[in-house]
């Protein structure tokens, strides 16, 4: 393994980047704007790939948050994908794809919750009194 970098060193190279940021994490707002100069795409196949690689669910945590955290909105798409029948079930956990959902769906203004709560409710066994109510305000 080669010599750990600097924030400043990594950020001029995406898979040091990629590497700062899987031993470091995203958590520290200059990791985020490192990301911003990569074009979004880029970013998120690159944690995709990441989460895919690894066995174990408790494996792809890090991955799915470095994800959420570096991505965002822009990881929508992908994420409401993870909702498909069998897609998302295989690739995260249930809790993983929850906080997916919660970090990169824009819930805060209805749709991504709506979105959520109606596929959701949909599902074999899960009543939508046990969900919440859709205009609740939350």
């Amino acid at each position: 393994m080669a010599a750990e970098r600097s924030l400043e060193e990594a950020a001029t190279d995406f898979s040091w980047l990629i590497e700062y940021a899987a031993m470091h994490g995203a958590g520290d707002e200059r990791v985020r704007v490192a990301f911003r100069q990569y074009a979004p795409d880029s970013i998120l196949q690159a944690w995709v790939t990441k989460i895919a690689q690894e066995k174990t669910f408790s494996g792809r945590e890090p991955w799915c948050e470095l994800l959420a955290k570096t991505q965002g909105a822009n990881a929508a798409g992908w994420v409401r994908s993870l909702w498909q029948p069998q897609e998302g079930e295989k690739l995260v956990s249930g809790s993983q794809r929850a906080y997916l959902t919660a970090a990169c769906l824009p819930c805060r203004k209805q749709k991504g919750c709506r979105s959520f709560l109606r596929s959701w409710t949909k599902r074999p066994g899960v009543e939508a009194d046990h969900v919440g109510q859709e205009g609740n305000g939350e």
